[in-house]
């Protein structure tokens, strides 16, 4: 998602950057390879920390005290992780960040996003009900009744009322 920004704003950033990168030579006795990315502020309608502990919280923690960052094939570890997964990637988070804070590879994070939603799409009652359940919970917690919204037909629509 590219920004714009004023002419005046990148000039300074690479005056600054450039800046940095001379003090360092003058320091260390060699170049710094300088990255920067400019993106938009971001506010999310929950953490991470507080998606992971909602979903933990329907996972027996006795039997996979790591909940959702467990490494088990257990239907009940899996479910709930994926159900994160989806969550978080609705919310806008990034690839990236859904994996880190997970443990997994973002290639993990779009298999367990699609699963999901090809369950919903599928009609799957029991994925719809433990959907409904976690949905619920947070809604609870951001305090928005419509973040994501069920129809009336057994399917959900899961489009964030809140966009860019």
């Amino acid at each position: 998602m590219a920004i714009k920004v004023p002419k005046e704003k990148l000039a300074e950033a690479d005056k600054l950057a450039n800046t940095f990168k001379r003090e360092f030579y003058n320091r260390y006795g060699f170049n710094p390879i300088v990255i920067y990315e400019l993106v938009p502020d971001t506010v999310y309608p929950i953490e991470l920390d507080e998606l992971e502990e909602i979903c933990n919280s329907y996972i027996d923690l006795t039997e996979f005290p790591r909940g959702i960052k467990d490494r088990s094939r257990k239907h009940e570890v899996i479910l709930y992780r994926q159900m994160y997964m989806h969550f978080a990637y609705k919310m806008k988070y990034r690839l990236v960040q859904i994996g880190r804070s997970s443990g997994f590879l973002h290639t993990s994070v779009i298999y367990g996003h699609q699963h999901i939603q090809d369950l919903i799409d599928n009609n799957d009652k029991e994925i719809i009900t433990a959907y409904k359940t976690v949905l619920d919970e947070i809604n609870e917690r951001i305090r928005i009744n419509a973040f994501l919204q069920p129809d009336f037909e057994g399917k959900l629509i899961t489009e964030p009322i809140l966009s860019a």
